[in-house]
């Protein structure tokens, strides 16, 4: 990974977080998003959030490989991303992961908002009550750190349109909407075969899923979906 990194996050402790979210919540924006969320569509409210408050999404499939090389190189255990959700140290080494796959030559989201220098109501990050950011990683990575080369220049990047689902969401239900998204829906960057075989060990080691289940998740086969376990294993 690069070196030079400008933004470094701050976790923001996850009682400040909730109660952040509940005073935006007043004052939300005009229209809503709809989300897939337990096999069905639903309006989310959406709000101008500061970028300093969301964390990210250390449970992220498109991340786990470069996680999993960090943890071999510096002989961490295997749960130190999964564990750290609300620590500094783990959240800053997610921004670098995301940083850099934000630059993908596949999917260059950081170009595009450089040179577009604002944000998309109509295209907001996704969110829970905690503040996580299920949907958008990257491109907060993106967006913090054209923030901070210029805060006059991308001071439209300060606050940004977030989708806030405001029920509660179990790890399950979490991995669901993150599979509709990025691996059903979104079609700009694929997810790369090791993440995905490294999805599927997850998703049936720490949820305990079946192919079937996992297969329907990510709108693959059964067989698809024992042959990248077979993979990874």
């Amino acid at each position: 990974m690069k070196s030079e990194y400008l933004y470094k996050p701050n976790v923001v402790d996850v009682t400040k977080r909730r109660r952040i979210i509940k005073e935006n919540l007043k004052k939300k924006l005009s229209h809503k998003e709809s989300f897939k969320i337990k096999n069905r569509w639903v309006a989310c409210p959406i709000v101008l959030m500061d970028i300093d408050v969301p964390i990210y999404h250390l449970n992220n499939g498109r991340t786990r490989a470069r996680q999993r090389s960090y943890i071999k190189e510096n002989n961490h255990k295997d749960s130190y991303f999964e564990k750290g959700l609300e620590n500094n140290q783990q959240q800053r080494i997610q921004h670098k992961i995301l940083y850099d796959l934000s630059q993908d030559t596949t999917a260059n989201i950081y170009r595009e908002l450089k040179s577009s220098v604002k944000f998309r109501e109509d295209a907001p990050l996704l969110i829970d009550s905690n503040g996580m950011l299920i949907n958008g990683n990257r491109r907060m990575a993106a967006i913090r750190e054209l923030y901070k080369s210029d805060v006059k220049k991308y001071d439209g990047f300060k606050r940004i349109p977030c989708a806030v689902i405001e029920q509660h969401l179990d790890d399950l239900t979490i991995k669901e909407i993150e599979n509709f998204l990025q691996v059903i829906k979104e079609n700009k960057q694929d997810y790369n075969w090791i993440s995905l075989c490294m999805e599927v060990q997850d998703e049936r080691k720490r949820l305990n899923l079946t192919n079937k289940q996992i297969a329907v998740n990510m709108g693959k086969t059964e067989i698809e979906i024992e042959r990248l376990y077979n993979l990874i294993n």
